[in-house]
């Protein structure tokens, strides 16, 4: 059985998804409002080459 722990949140949550290769984005409900905008971000910033050459995967769960 897979298990997650979570800690308290440091920092803004958006803060560091365009700088790493893998980014986990999970929200529940009206949580994931949020991440809306970030995707969306992403999709513009691949499909005009502009930056997020680190990126590579982008995991999105909704609970």
């Amino acid at each position: 059985m897979t298990s997650l722990r979570m800690d308290e949140p440091y920092g803004a949550p958006a803060e560091d998804v365009f700088d790493t290769e893998k980014a986990t984005l999970m929200g529940a409900g009206m949580g994931i409002r949020p991440w809306t905008s970030v995707l969306k971000n992403i999709w513009h910033m691949r499909n005009n080459n502009n930056g997020l050459e680190c990126l590579l995967r982008v995991e999105f769960i909704f609970m």
